[in-house]
């Protein structure tokens, strides 16, 4: 009678590190896809000849921004470019913080558990 309760904590234990880890996950996936649209609204009112649509991926939009900023040479203003960088910065860190958790190693079984890929 004196193992059961140690088992019954132990699986409680690990039943809440689990959810608690797949919540975490979910939480960091969601704010960078909730950046990326931003990002896209932003970049699609400053630069309408970029096609921003919905399977744009951020370093295709990086890329078309780069050459776009290139060639428009001072028919934008400077803050909304620097804005535009911003987004950029804070979209590639949500998407590394979410990439360096799930590549974790505590981690790494429970994002194996509930099939969370890269992004």
């Amino acid at each position: 009678m004196g193992f059961i309760p140690i088992f019954i904590s132990l699986g409680g234990f690990v039943f809440l590190f689990v959810m608690l880890v797949n919540y975490n996950l979910n939480s960091k996936k969601k704010l960078y896809f909730f950046r990326l649209v931003s990002l896209k609204k932003i970049v699609s009112e400053a630069y309408p000849a970029i096609p921003v649509g919905d399977d744009v991926e951020l370093k295709a939009l990086e890329h078309q921004f780069r050459e776009a900023k290139k060639q428009s040479i001072s028919s934008h203003d400077a803050s909304v470019d620097t804005k535009i960088d911003s987004q950029f910065a804070a979209c590639k860190m949500a998407r590394f913080q979410y990439q360096r958790l799930k590549d974790t190693k505590p981690y790494f079984f429970v994002a194996k558990l509930f099939g969370h890929e890269d992004i």
